[in-house]
């Protein structure tokens, strides 16, 4: 097997289709599947909402089960008669408060369980394979996803403060330090920088001075950015400014605002084209002065015609009232779309159609009046060209060279310039920190905290981790630094889905910096959703209350209050299910709505009003759901399709999550359900003998949900049988077998299949291939092993078509040939053989017979082939076969050289062939299927030729009795029907042979017979 490995490649793949097609030239004859009906069809779970108190006791006899409850309900009854399948019955005694269990299946146990939040009794009924494991809970808790959440420790306090003594500069600076703490920043800065050009000024002062005007500065810009944060709101917004400028298409009409200052009677409205030329006039309302009025161009000119696209202006004149004192005047506002947002010189401005506009200039659209004014307390650096934020980062520079031997200030001026410079870039605010690393001992442990929080807000986790590793070998009690790692370290782990480690290092943030880990809401949030996937409710339930108490409108409120609700559902099932059904119809977030709804189909019972599940399914898919929704809302899909016995949907729904949420918790934390649908659905495929949907299945998932351990033997040993159905033997060997656990798969049945399996196609690969050769040398000896190791393994296990047959073979290959007949021909005699398995056991034997040889037993076993092929033909369905069987006698009839047989075998042939062909050509006229047209043609050409060969011995033989007419008859109609086929060439060959005869002898080729 040299080169099998290079035989696998990718191209397998696309070769499958041709493969199916070559498949059906052999069929193969694996062992019987281990259960005789659909898995499907003798698994089913059932859950029910019971009282808290509620307990169960179950006990198995043969084909029955019977359990005993601590309260009985007719809605128990009630929901298991309606849930059940075919082949279980179910009976219930209330005075014993005992409900029974029925199976037709000796082979199917019942496994029970209570389940919490809400308390449910689930039982699972099928065979031990299916079941896998004990109950889990197949809709388990999972914590909401979030990204890393950090808390930013509190910048080190600033030193500065009012000097004593006298002197000019120390009073300038006095007054700059007070206009600073009245919030006066613009008159601030201007009294300090006076400082700086006096000379005589003393440098503690001005030392005092740069660290005052950092502050400054800072401040402002966190002004300008509350001010940029709301102007941003306002990008991809088509919004009225200040202007008289329209681009305007043609056929589309145009809003226009305006405004009219002073005492006005009357108002036109103009359109000018690019020439200055009016194009349109109107009267417009006047209104109240100074407020915003609507009107609408039309898009036409005077004589109401459509105007050109184009670029037009707008211009309203009012017209003074005849008591006035001055001329009213007007502002127009034209529609532009927001783009961007810049500070020019410390101003806020929008970027709208290319034009810088003041936020003064637009109108607001939620009060629909002129936006804000622009702040009056700004001003320029000295540079008016000049990035204010360069600016103020480079006087925090200066700041932290000024703060000398306070190392603690130092830190707090870098940690404010990083602030500004993560605004820009990240990567620059994170380099910076690094590079001021380790130049000041009392400065590191902030500069690592606040650089790891960056890392992490970058989603950088690896180089997180390693500063955060750092920080803990410091040495240091500074504020909270050690409580902002451990936070991180927790909420790291939180992210990753490590909730095991996440709980202990939130467990011991708690014990240590419990104002730390309530002052952010992240880290609140995901320590409550910890607890309540460790089952602390207790302590779970005050953290989500503290969560709406104090954040109550950050993401995700609507979790928390879902969560509540949850948390009521283990010890108050109906009143938490009402809760949850209000939720799913007032929480204003649409997920907190969805999954509000969802999760009510789980706490749903008789005694809850709520739509439907089949309506909250439907609703919710109609929606836009989030991921975390869409994992609950394909998980509940998918249970309730295999419920109702759509095998199909559920896994179809199984392998989104699988495919689309590779990360999801659903795939860790109720695994037992994708392994037993993956299970059921190859059962399936293999039973609907879709063996190449299965094995494409196989191909695509076998990385990943193939390997998955309890069911990973069965899986395998069921891929196999679908591979050697596709006569893809190698591939059975070598990526199928062999990843299903060989040499010992977890259950040793699945191991002694398994083994079984093996040999069989071991068989079926030296049969199938030519027998010499390094590589058939090889799997002989290989095949040999396997069946001494079945034989020494598991003696007396099997008695299975698959067992006999290799063990026929094994000795046919060791020349004991008579020990081979021995052996099929009392597997063939056996009672659990179906009849194509006995057809197939037969051809065996005739095969031994032949290689004795001897060839009147051969004759009988094609007979005995025969008569069990007639008996069981409705059954068997194999059209071909007959005339398979048929040929074989025909040949062997030739090899015998008895010719009477001879001749009467090949009419039998040529009718049962004749009725094969007509069948093939039917169906390839009848068929739609372009793949399946090819393939019956293949197959009518391969018959025809048999057909042709077949009259052309039927000819030879009829001149070997001395029928020389007939022959010359059978011959010359072959020539005429297929001059150019190879047997239509040996026939006309015939043919002058006998003229050439005749020629010379005519007497040696007369009759001396009569017409049969």
């Amino acid at each position: 097997m040299s080169n099998r490995k290079e035989k696998l490649s990718l191209v397998f793949v696309g070769l499958l289709l041709f493969g199916s097609l070559l498949a059906v030239t052999k069929v193969s004859v694996a062992a019987p599947l281990p259960f005789d009906a659909p898995l499907s069809e003798k698994y089913l779970r059932l859950e029910v909402v019971v009282p808290n108190n509620f307990s169960s006791k179950c006990t198995m006899g043969k084909k029955s089960a019977k359990c005993k409850v601590s309260v009985y309900s007719a809605e128990l009854l009630r929901v298991f008669k309606v849930g059940t399948k075919r082949g279980i019955n179910v009976d219930a005694n209330e005075r014993r408060k005992e409900i029974s269990f029925n199976f037709d299946d000796e082979r199917i146990v019942l496994q029970d369980k209570v389940l919490e939040g809400p308390p449910r009794w689930v039982i699972e009924i099928g065979y031990p394979e299916t079941l896998i494991q004990p109950i889990e809970e197949e809709l388990p808790f999972r914590p909401y996803k979030m990204a890393v959440q950090t808390v930013q420790l509190k910048r080190p306090s600033m030193t500065v403060r009012p000097l004593s003594g006298e002197g000019a500069d120390i009073e300038l600076f006095n007054r700059c330090y007070q206009l600073w703490e009245e919030k006066r920043l613009k008159a601030a800065w201007a009294e300090c920088k006076k400082i700086d050009t006096m000379f005589e000024a003393d440098p503690s002062v001005k030392s005092s001075v740069a660290r005052l005007k950092a502050e400054i500065i800072y401040q402002h810009l966190g002004r300008l950015s509350n001010e940029e944060a709301t102007s941003r709101r306002f990008i991809g917004q088509n919004l009225f400014y200040m202007g008289n400028r329209i681009n305007h298409t043609s056929g589309t009409n145009v809003d226009i605002r305006y405004s009219i200052t002073g005492q006005a009677q009357s108002a036109t409205l103009s359109i000018l084209d690019a020439n200055g030329q009016q194009v349109f006039k109107r009267l417009v309302d006047v209104g109240e002065a100074g407020r915003i009025q609507n009107t609408t161009w039309m898009g036409v000119d005077l004589s109401e015609s459509e105007v050109p696209t184009g670029s037009y202006s707008v211009v309203v004149s009012p017209i003074a009232a005849p008591d006035a004192k001055e001329a009213p005047t007007a502002q127009t506002y034209v529609k532009g779309l927001v783009t961007n947002f810049q500070l020019v010189n410390g101003l806020p401005k929008l970027l709208i159609d290319g034009n810088l506009v003041n936020r003064s200039a637009i109108i607001d659209p939620e009060t629909d009046k002129p936006g804000s004014k622009n702040p009056k307390d700004y001003f320029y650096m000295e540079d008016p060209n000049a990035d204010i934020r360069d600016g103020a980062i480079s006087y925090l520079k200066r700041a932290q060279e000024a703060s000398g031997s306070n190392e603690r200030e130092r830190a707090r001026y870098i940690l404010l310039a990083s602030d500004l410079m993560y605004k820009r870039s990240p990567n620059e605010a994170i380099q910076y920190l690094q590079d001021m690393q380790g130049r000041f001992m009392d400065a590191d442990p902030y500069l690592l905290a606040e650089r790891a929080r960056l890392l992490l807000l970058i989603d950088s986790h690896d180089e997180a981790k390693r500063v955060l590793d750092h920080i803990a070998r410091l040495d240091t009690r500074q504020e909270h630094v050690m409580g902002a790692r451990l936070l991180a370290l927790a909420s790291l782990a939180y992210s990753r889905q490590d909730y095991t480690n996440a709980t202990v290092l939130y467990d011991e943030a708690r014990e240590s910096f419990p104002e730390l880990l309530m002052k952010e809401p992240g880290p609140l949030f995901q320590v409550a959703e910890l607890y309540f996937r460790a089952r602390r409710l207790e302590e779970a339930r005050p953290f989500y209350q503290e969560f709406l108490d104090r954040f109550s409108n950050r993401v995700p409120h609507w979790i928390a209050k879902i969560r509540l609700s949850q948390i009521k559902s283990f010890d108050r099932p109906l009143e938490a299910a009402n809760e949850m059904v209000s939720l799913g119809q007032t929480l204003e977030n649409e997920e907190g709505q969805q999954l509000a709804q969802l999760y009510s189909i789980t706490l749903a019972s008789n005694n809850v009003r709520g739509p439907s599940p089949e309506t909250v399914l439907s609703n919710v898919s109609n929606g836009t759901p989030s991921p975390y929704v869409l994992q609950e809302l394909w998980m509940q899909k998918a249970r309730r399709a295999l419920g109702e016995g759509d095998l199909q949907t559920a896994f179809d729904y199984s392998q989104k999550i699988v495919e689309k949420m590779p990360n999801s918790a659903l795939l860790r934390d109720s695994s037992l359900f994708f392994q037993r649908v993956l299970l059921l659905q190859v059962d399936n495929l293999l039973r609907k003998n879709e063996n190449l949907k299965l094995l494409l299945l196989f191909l695509k998932e076998k990385k990943r949900r193939f390997r998955e351990p309890a069911v990973r033997g069965l899986l395998h040993l069921y891929v196999a049988r679908a591979t050697r159905e596709l006569k893809m033997l190698e591939l059975a060997i070598q990526d199928v077998i062999s990843e299903g656990g060989l040499p010992g798969a977890n259950d040793p049945k699945v191991s002694a299949l398994l083994n079984l399996e093996l040999t069989g196609v071991y068989r079926e690969l030296i049969q199938d291939n030519d027998s010499t050769g390094e590589e058939a040398r090889t799997d002989i000896n290989q095949f040999k092993q396997l069946v001494e190791s079945l034989q020494k393994r598991y003696p007396n296990q099997f008695d299975s078509y698959d067992y006999w047959a290799s063990l026929g073979y094994y000795h046919e290959l060791q020349g004991n040939l008579r020990k081979a007949k021995q052996i099929y021909l009392y597997a063939l005699n056996g009672p659990n053989m179906n009849a194509k398995e006995r057809l197939f056991l037969g051809e065996s034997i005739f095969k031994v017979y032949m290689a004795m040889p001897d060839k009147e037993k051969a004759l009988h076993a094609l007979k005995v082939l025969l008569l069990i092929h007639d008996e069981y033909r409705d059954q068997l369905n194999m059209p071909g076969f007959r005339a398979k069987i048929l040929w074989k006698r025909v040949e062997l009839n030739i090899d015998r050289q008895d010719w009477p047989s001879t001749v009467k075998s090949i009419k039998e042939y040529l009718v049962e062939s004749q009725s094969v062909l007509s069948r093939i050509q039917s169906e390839q006229l009848n068929s739609k299927d372009d793949e399946r047209r090819k393939e019956l043609l293949f197959y009518s050409d391969l018959d025809a030729e048999r057909r042709r060969e077949a009259l052309f011995y039927h000819g030879y033989a009829l001149l070997k009795i001395g029928l020389v007419r007939q022959a010359k008859k059978q011959w010359d109609l072959l020539y005429k029907e297929a001059p150019d086929d190879v047997y239509g060439t040996l026939a006309e060959e015939e043919l002058r042979m006998l003229s050439w005869r005749e020629s010379i002898s005519p007497e040696l080729v007369k009759d001396i017979g009569a017409v049969p």
